[in-house]
């Protein structure tokens, strides 16, 4: 307890109690007002991003690395040391293997509460005259189902490969449409990439920046491309908020 209390997870008060500091609360369900939970939970955020899925890919980080010094193994330079380890890039293993890919769907859907409801309290105004919204790789549809219950007037879409939109269930808040980001995003006055770019290549997000300029090409001045992601070195970071940004884009 002394090490996490030097660490900043938990503070000792006078009488000798650990308490909890706000970044472990957040990995912490409360209960609210007959019993609804009080507060977005992101214990399975973290639960996928310990996961032994990654601890393997890691071990195979020296592999990878040699490989930029030896013609022979430029191929498998080429490949993250996920794929390295798994034998699949990271969304395509997700698709097959169905453990992974509910761990790593549920772990989306409680960062997406987390962020969706900072959005809607603070950001909620560039919404403003804005009709319909599409939710470019939106998972479940967690971000894009806040914004229409908070802003009704906008009409939301959900853009996701088709092994994921086909078992999304119809609820009448979003429609689900079955597609590629890298080929095509459905008009729509903005366009939403949240927590996507920092998965990609410097070449495949401009892919998905060009898509996401086309979907909105017809919206005359509504039209707006919206990016939620991490961003690394900002001026207004300090020591801890950056490695924070870091482990988020490259872990």
């Amino acid at each position: 307890m002394k090490l996490l209390v030097v660490s900043g997870m938990f503070r000792e008060d006078e009488a000798g109690v650990y308490c909890l500091t706000p970044v472990p609360r957040l990995l912490v369900e409360e209960e609210g007002v007959g019993g609804s939970q009080s507060q977005t939970c992101l214990s399975q955020f973290t639960v996928a991003a310990t996961s032994p899925f990654h601890f393997q890919a890691s071990q195979r980080l020296p592999e990878w690395l040699k490989g930029e010094d030896d013609d022979a193994a430029a191929a498998a330079a080429a490949k993250t040391p996920f794929a390295m380890a798994h034998g699949a890039g990271f969304f395509a293993y997700t698709a097959r293997d169905l453990e992974f890919g509910a761990l790593f769907n549920e772990s989306m859907g409680a960062n997406s509460r987390f962020v969706a409801e900072i959005f809607v309290r603070e950001c909620g105004e560039v919404l403003a005259g804005v009709a319909s919204l599409v939710d470019a790789g939106g998972g479940d549809g967690t971000t894009a189902k806040a914004i229409a219950k908070a802003f009704p007037h906008v009409r939301c879409k959900v853009l996701e490969l088709p092994q994921v939109a086909a078992n999304m269930p119809a609820d009448g808040m979003v429609e689900f449409v079955a597609g590629d980001m890298m080929e095509f995003i459905p008009p729509a006055d903005v366009a939403l990439s949240k927590s996507v770019l920092h998965n990609w290549s410097d070449e495949d997000c401009v892919r998905i920046l060009k898509r996401s300029k086309e979907a909105i090409s017809t919206r005359g001045p509504n039209g707006k491309v919206m990016i939620i992601d991490a961003v690394a070195g900002s001026s207004a970071s300090n020591k801890q908020t950056s490695e924070a940004q870091l482990l988020r884009m490259y872990a």
